[in-house]
């Protein structure tokens, strides 16, 4: 496992299980060759995803958001963080931050007002970093 987190191309999908982050999985393993961290509380439902992915493409994580050092490992060096994973009100601000700090790029398919208001909140710390985050993309995915 430790070898694969040091890989220069990985995404990391954050709460991987859910429907709209697996169309994102599905997505990006269609149009690239990138390496994909499938990250989840619940890892068993992960299993049949990886299982319709190329082979040796993905990897599923048990990730629990309010563990703060697993989520500064499981972010740390990756292309690009997308977090899938509710209530936006509890999970944006950890991941955020998170990335924010490893200084990786961040994208979310966010639709509440308050954590997407919260987000923007840190705008001007991002802009002080170069950091880049895509917030409330999920009309994208329509």
């Amino acid at each position: 496992m430790a070898i694969f987190f040091q890989s220069p191309k990985r995404v990391v999908f954050i709460g991987a299980a859910g429907e709209m982050c697996r169309l994102a999985v599905e997505r990006f393993a269609n149009a690239s060759d990138i390496s994909l961290v499938l990250a989840d509380i619940n890892t068993d439902s992960l299993q049949p995803l990886v299982a319709r992915l190329p082979a040796g493409r993905a990897t599923a994580l048990k990730l629990d958001l309010n563990d703060r050092v697993a989520l500064l490992t499981t972010t740390k060096g990756a292309a690009l963080v997308v977090l899938g994973a509710g209530p936006y009100t509890k999970t944006s601000q950890p991941v955020l931050t998170a990335c924010l700090e490893n200084k990786i790029p961040y994208l979310d398919f966010d639709d509440d007002v308050e954590s997407t208001t919260a987000a923007l909140a840190l705008h001007e710390e991002q802009r002080r970093r170069a950091f880049r985050a895509l917030l409330a993309a999920e009309p994208l995915l329509d």
